[in-house]
């Protein structure tokens, strides 16, 4: 089976911070997350619970105003997703 996740970019607004969230389907666990420096993103920026995966808004607050990628490895594969952080 693979992964799949919806959707697959999404936007973040420092104005207006809130958590963003992504259903993931064909995963059971998120064993890490790499941004595209390729840093790893430390599992306490994010959750990952009932399909959600959920990058949270203390983290998205940090990042430079830019679209950022994030390569997730999951139990099952690999899938990576975009998230846009405004002003």
């Amino acid at each position: 089976m693979s992964v799949t996740v919806d959707p697959e970019s999404a936007t973040f607004s420092k104005g207006s911070p809130a958590d963003v969230v992504f259903t993931v389907t064909g995963a059971n666990s998120i064993t890490g997350i790499k941004d595209e420096t390729p840093a790893t993103v430390e599992s306490t920026n994010y959750t990952f619970s009932g399909g959600k995966l959920t990058f949270l808004d203390d983290y998205l607050s940090t990042l430079g105003e830019a679209e950022h990628t994030f390569a997730v490895t999951a139990d099952t594969g690999t899938f990576s997703v975009k998230i846009t952080v405004g002003a």
